[in-house]
C-alpha cells in the first residue's frame, strides 16, 4: 500500500459532481445576495421611474407631436424594460450558481471531516482526509491527519495541551 498516494484513494470515492452537499445551507448565501440585490434594484428603479415620468410629462407638454412622441418613447421605453428583464434573469442565474459552487467549496471539507472523525470514532487510525489544493481548510485537515497518525501509532497526548497557533491566538 506504500506505492498509493492517499489523495488518489480518497479522491477515487468523491461522486463526479455533487453540488449541493448540504442545499438548505448551501442555498442560503445565493437567495440572500439575490434578495437584496433585488431590494436596491427595486429602489434603483423606482427612482428612475420617477425621474422618467417627469421628464416624459415635461416633454409632452411642450411639444405640438405629443401622441406621435408618446408612441415613439413607449415603444423605446417597452424595448428597455426586455432587455432589463433578459440581463436580470441572466444574473440572478449567475449570482445563483457562484454562489452555490462558493458555498460548496466552503462546505465540502466538512464533509471530509465529519469522515474523519466518524473513522476516529470507529477506530479507524488509517483514514486520511485529502482536500483540494489550495483549500481554505487545509491547516485543519493537516492537524488531523496528524492526530489521526499518532493514533494509529498508539502515541498518547495526556498532559500536551492544545496546539500553539502559527499567527497567535484567532481573533485576538
Amino acid at each position: 500500500m506504500s506505492g498509493v498516494s492517499w489523495t488518489g484513494l480518497f479522491r477515487s470515492r468523491r461522486r463526479p459532481f455533487n453540488l449541493l452537499l448540504r442545499p438548505a445551507l448551501q442555498l442560503k448565501l445565493p437567495v440572500y445576495v439575490v434578495l437584496v440585490t433585488l431590494g436596491f434594484a427595486f429602489v434603483w428603479g423606482l427612482q428612475g421611474y420617477v425621474a422618467y415620468e417627469r421628464l416624459l410629462t415635461s416633454a409632452l407638454e411642450h411639444t405640438v407631436a405629443a401622441e406621435s412622441l408618446k408612441n415613439v418613447l413607449w415603444f423605446q421605453t417597452l424595448d428597455f424594460l426586455t432587455a432589463s428583464v433578459a440581463i436580470s434573469i441572466v444574473y440572478v442565474v449567475v449570482v445563483m450558481v457562484v454562489c452555490a459552487l462558493y458555498a460548496h467549496k466552503m462546505i465540502g471539507p466538512t464533509v471530509a471531516f465529519r469522515r474523519q472523525i466518524a473513522a476516529i470514532k470507529r477506530g479507524d487510525y488509517a483514514h486520511r482526509i485529502a482536500l483540494r489544493k489550495g483549500d481554505a481548510f487545509g491547516d485543519v485537515a493537516d492537524d488531523l491527519n496528524a492526530l489521526a497518525e499518532a493514533l494509529e501509532k498508539g502515541e498518547t497526548f495526556e498532559g500536551s495541551g492544545p496546539a500553539p497557533f502559527p499567527d497567535g491566538m484567532p481573533g485576538a
